[in-house]
């Protein structure tokens, strides 16, 4: 049945029988999927399922239960299988002036008036979608022995230009005379600390009027506090925290301080993992989740829930919870505290890598993005060592932080930088004190704080991190 409407593409599991994908999973890991397309009267789109395993080979993102960088490629190249569709040509017989239709349909729709015309898509996003499906129509016209197909000479006027973002792994992208000029990049602002405390307390006054609630409400709660901690302590995507098992939460032992081990994504290898330090207080917090919260659940619901060793796993069917419920949950929160602003899971990120550059800059006494750059190369380890942490996949990426970082340098943000004491053990105390609550949703008393944080103040200065003095 035709629907014009409907989702064209659908993600099935990726299976090891496809010989020409180089990833390997870890155990438990949920399995990657690949988008299958089709037409809107339900056959198969042949062509663009060929370009969909040309581009696996390609060492393609596909984790996550929407195909991760392949199914985001799929609802792009979904407009230009629609177009085709409705005007009834196939793909290979469209022409330059079929592709400035097109366009034009992205940009404005069915209801393009003659005098007030309204976008409905943004400029980058239409030039993500163009020089997608330019590369997919070049692909198909080699396919079938039409070289130039997609050339400054052929059906279409498309051509290859160099990439003006350096950090990408292609020095060129496409470009066509209908598509609009690349626009300045738009970053996401850093969350800001009030928004954290605002999110912290919704957790816990959702709930708070059915008092200590059902287990299954004090668990979401608990899970929430943590998914806020790993996002703000990690500054982890949202996908590799939803991809997190208990076996990447690594506590203190003799020989390794507290840390988390995340996988790297949008990066060429799939295997690829970072560790990032955190504070013995977030790791009790983490600890005390598993084993009080995550473990009782798969204990009541024992022969229901299979459990998938996930660290952040769902209260109805003990599933891992994907990069998308993240969001949601973030979402949920920040409705309820009544944030109006914009609140998202890469808030988080950005607002991570700004205080560990800010604290690189005071550490080496760097006052501009130049010392900056010439720190890197004169500072040994120090290169390495900010790309392991940030999992960024060059430094010019992270030029836009190194401004945000020296903006709150100068307005005293980070005071703590030039005490001699772990900063990472000090994040940990502060976010106690900020939000820490009781399992009623409480305001810890002041016993139970110095309860809490006593232990870790005498362990830092055992080890010569710190100088205070405690009884």
């Amino acid at each position: 049945m035709t629907s014009l409407n409907k989702q064209l593409y659908t993600c099935i599991p990726l299976r090891r029988r496809y010989g020409f994908v180089n990833f390997k999973p870890r155990a438990n890991e949920p399995p990657s999927v690949m988008p299958i397309m089709c037409w809107p009267d339900g056959h198969w789109c042949m062509e663009v399922n060929l370009y969909f395993q040309y581009r696996l080979t390609d060492n393609i993102s596909v984790l996550g239960a929407k195909g991760g960088t392949l199914g985001t490629n799929a609802a792009q190249l979904t407009h230009l299988v629609r177009y085709c569709y409705e005007n009834n040509i196939s793909f290979l017989d469209l022409n330059d002036s079929d592709f400035f239709n097109f366009i034009e349909h992205l940009k404005y729709g069915k209801k393009k008036l003659s005098k007030h015309c309204i976008k409905i898509r943004t400029d980058a996003n239409i030039l993500a979608i163009g020089r997608l499906c330019l590369d997919f129509l070049s692909y198909l016209g080699k396919k079938h022995f039409m070289e130039d197909f997609v050339s400054e000479s052929g059906c279409i006027h498309g051509k290859r230009q160099k990439n003006k973002r350096t950090n990408r792994k292609y020095g060129e992208c496409w470009h066509h005379g209908a598509l609009p000029l690349p626009q300045p990049t738009q970053y996401r602002s850093a969350i800001s600390d009030d928004y954290i405390s605002e999110l912290y307390a919704a957790t816990n006054a959702i709930f708070k009027k059915h008092d200590s609630g059902t287990f299954q409400e004090q668990y979401i709660r608990e899970r929430r506090k943590i998914m806020l901690t790993l996002l703000e302590i990690t500054g982890g995507r949202r996908q590799e925290i939803a991809l997190l098992d208990i076996s990447d939460i690594h506590f203190r032992s003799d020989k390794t301080h507290p840390h988390v081990v995340l996988r790297t994504l949008k990066h060429i290898n799939k295997n690829e993992f970072r560790v990032v330090p955190i504070s013995d207080m977030d790791a009790s917090a983490i600890d005390t989740f598993i084993k009080a919260y995550r473990a009782k659940l798969f204990k009541i619901y024992k022969g229901k829930f299979i459990d998938d060793n996930a660290l952040l796993s769902s209260s109805t069917t003990g599933k891992r919870l994907s990069e998308n419920t993240i969001t949601q949950e973030i979402s949920i929160l920040a409705r309820f505290a009544g944030i109006d602003a914009q609140c998202c899971p890469h808030m988080f990120r950005h607002k991570a890598i700004i205080k560990w550059v800010a604290n690189i800059l005071h550490r080496y006494q760097l006052s501009s993005s130049d010392d900056f750059e010439q720190g890197l190369i004169s500072i040994d380890g120090l290169k390495t060592s900010i790309l392991q942490l940030t999992g960024q996949k060059s430094l010019a990426s992270l030029n836009h932080y190194i401004g945000n970082a020296l903006t709150q340098l100068k307005n005293g943000i980070y005071p703590l930088s030039n005490i001699e004491i772990d900063l990472i053990q000090i994040d940990g105390i502060k976010r106690l004190l900020n939000y820490g609550q009781d399992v009623d949703g409480n305001p810890l008393t002041d016993l139970d704080i110095a309860k809490a944080i006593l232990p870790h103040l005498r362990e830092l200065n055992s080890t010569g991190r710190g100088s205070l003095k405690l009884p």
